[in-house]
């Protein structure tokens, strides 16, 4: 076991009894107790500090997680408003929504076919006083937030932050109360200087946050997925057939790996997983992918469920494609075509078709986005390398594309797999990709399958992979090795390519708004202090630089956002907790000015990414929306 978890109240709870000096050496010490010994022995977490020992025993049921001042004790005398317990408190992960990956609920079977889950998802719904105002006391305390930066955010504004997320989960506004307690975990990680630290997941989460507030806010009916559920429902599904498409690691920053299989269901084509994920490091991902899963009476390993067909009956699956894997559920093992039989140009969906369809999914919360949502399937000829990527030519329609790793672990294959592809210049092959949003056609490369055009005839010295044949054709890049013997005709070394030689490659385009995105991130961290005055020079050079490349509109943001933090710095005499003088009213300026940044952000980095591919496509995909939200 490890440590468990607290609940939002509960650390609220310990906080606000807290004396004033205990709260005060906690945020000059955030990260004191992980510098204290942690056992763990009969579900009970024992820490000593010094001369104390803190105990923490999660509730029967409770699955690793606190939520009572009955569950957590200190030997020292002024237990449970002493330092030791808020301390060890303090670095505890949040427990969020529960989930219900590896389970069904009971009442699953009463609830009505999932068919028309996603449109569901879609609809707009009403928003309540109650909601409206759950709404307001989160943009609140983002904006005091915002005012003071996460390096500066002491204890009692992270407990304002997980007051009003409980206040939204009170009126079942369970997105924004998710958001907020992401935002509070990033605060944490920002002040007690983890490795785990991210500032721009942290600007996300806080702009994410805004987006569904302010939202929330100003207008009488939001989509149904902003609003979002407090468990992940499963419901049944009517499928028939389903075979394997891939499988990838999975390693998450709060502590979790495994392996991820995508089945498509043979009929509709439509996407579903299979995830076999447990608390554990880079080490555990081999042993989820080589060991058995349980599926309804067939036990099958994770290597074989993504090559194979299988015949199901029963199923269960989550609104956004998550199969789930309860006795109930009937699985059987057909035979299947290897995957080199239909791996052809005329097997693939054109690409503007695959982009047009992943562009409904950007706006919307990830809860709603079905998995594989941003993976494209598409061939390609390898041109060379360039440093850690390869350069792959996808052909008429789809010009010239930076194939990446999606992660680089000793633990994994991307590196060698990587290093041997890149010496197979001119193999073709046809490749899985997940889009990146950072830079115009780059994408990671998930899984590659042997390509084979009909009537096709292979020349004795032409570039190719033979695969082992229990693969089936596919290579899972992150879990199988690739071996030097499965490759014939290759070079003796990689083509390495620069950026002058791959013209058709853009150039990365965050680039372009860097000046607007270090504003958004010094915020988020320090504060309206670190926001260089209107008149400076720094602000000028930024200002000007965009404005010469025809970003006029970003320019009048970036001085829209400078003025309103020295006004506030004018109007406003903050507090250590960031508290601002109740006269200056609820306009949420600051708010809005950042939202506003990162939107635009946001809207020119998707139209130097999604808007070039559609136009490569034709004018057909220009307007593809399925649903306006």
């Amino acid at each position: 076991m490890s440590r468990p978890k607290i609940t939002s109240s509960l650390f609220a709870q310990l906080v606000e009894q807290a004396p004033g000096r205990v709260r005060k050496r906690l945020d000059s010490e955030p990260s004191i107790a992980n510098q204290w010994n942690w056992t763990v022995e009969n579900q009970v977490c024992s820490i000593q500090c010094n001369e104390e020992t803190v105990r923490l025993r999660p509730g029967d049921g409770a699955e690793g997680v606190v939520s009572s001042l009955s569950e957590v004790e200190c030997s020292c005398l002024l237990s449970p408003k002493c330092f030791h317990l808020l301390a060890c408190c303090s670095v505890l992960e949040i427990q969020e929504t529960a989930s219900l990956d590896n389970e069904i609920a009971r009442t699953a079977a009463k609830e009505p076919d999932a068919s028309g889950e996603l449109d569901d998802a879609f609809r707009w719904c009403g928003v309540s006083e109650g909601m409206r105002a759950a709404a307001r006391n989160a943009t609140k305390s983002i904006e005091r937030l915002l005012a003071i930066g996460a390096r500066n955010a002491g204890v009692l504004l992270q407990t304002e932050l997980l007051r009003a997320s409980h206040l939204c989960r009170a009126e079942e506004f369970v997105t924004l109360s998710n958001s907020l307690v992401s935002v509070v975990e990033g605060v944490r990680r920002v002040r007690s200087q983890s490795d785990e630290a991210d500032a721009t997941t942290l600007r996300d989460d806080i702009v994410y946050a805004l987006w569904v507030s302010l939202g929330a806010m100003a207008i009488d009916r939001i989509p149904s997925w902003m609003i979002g559920q407090t468990r992940r429902r499963y419901t049944p599904v009517q499928l028939k057939k389903l075979s394997g498409v891939l499988a990838e690691p999975v390693l998450t920053r709060s502590g979790y790996a495994g392996v991820s299989v995508l089945l498509r269901e043979n009929h509709q084509s439509e996407l579903y997983s299979i995830n076999e994920i447990r608390p554990g490091n880079e080490e555990l991902v081999h042993q989820a992918y080589l060991g058995g899963i349980d599926l309804g009476g067939l036990m099958v390993d994770a290597k074989t469920l993504c090559r194979g067909t299988y015949s199901v009956q029963g199923m269960m699956a989550s609104q956004d494609g998550r199969l789930g894997k309860g006795k109930a559920s009937k699985w059987g093992r057909t035979k299947s075509q290897s995957s080199e039989e239909f791996t052809s140009e005329q097997s693939l969906l054109p690409l503007g078709e695959q982009i047009a369809k992943l562009k409904r999914y950007l706006e919307v919360s990830s809860d709603v986005r079905p998995v594989g949502w941003d993976m494209l399937e598409v061939a390609g000829v390898i041109l060379g390398a360039s440093g850690d990527c390869l350069i792959v030519d996808l052909g008429e329609g789809g010009g010239v594309w930076r194939f990446a790793m999606p992660m680089d672990s000793p633990h994994l294959e991307y590196r060698p797999n990587f290093q041997l592809l890149a010496r197979c210049t001119g193999l073709r092959l046809c490749w899985h990709i997940r889009l990146r949003f950072e830079a115009a056609q780059s994408a990671e490369v998930v899984a590659v399958r042997n390509f084979r055009v009909q009537n096709n005839v292979e020349q004795a010295d032409e570039v190719r992979l033979e695969l082992p044949e229990d693969w089936n054709g596919v290579c899972n890049v992150g879990l199988d090795r690739l071996e030097r013997q499965f490759a014939f005709g290759i070079q003796s070394r990689a083509n390495e390519l620069d950026g002058r030689e791959v013209g058709s490659i853009r150039e990365e385009s965050m680039k372009f708004v860097q000046s607007i995105e270090r504003r958004l991130i010094g915020i988020a961290l320090g504060g309206i202090e670190s926001v260089p005055e209107l008149g400076s020079k720094t602000l000028q050079r930024d200002c000007t630089a965009l404005r010469r490349l025809g970003l006029t509109y970003g320019a009048v943001l970036l001085e829209q956002l400078s003025s309103e933090t020295h006004g506030i710095r004018a109007e406003l005499s903050l507090d250590a907790h960031g508290r601002r003088d109740n006269n200056r009213g609820d306009s949420f300026s600051l708010a809005r000015n950042y939202l506003a940044c990162a939107k635009y952000i946001e809207g020119f980095k998707y139209s130097l990414v999604i808007d070039p591919l559609l136009e490569l496509a034709g004018d057909r995909y220009q307007s593809t929306d399925a649903k306006t939200y």
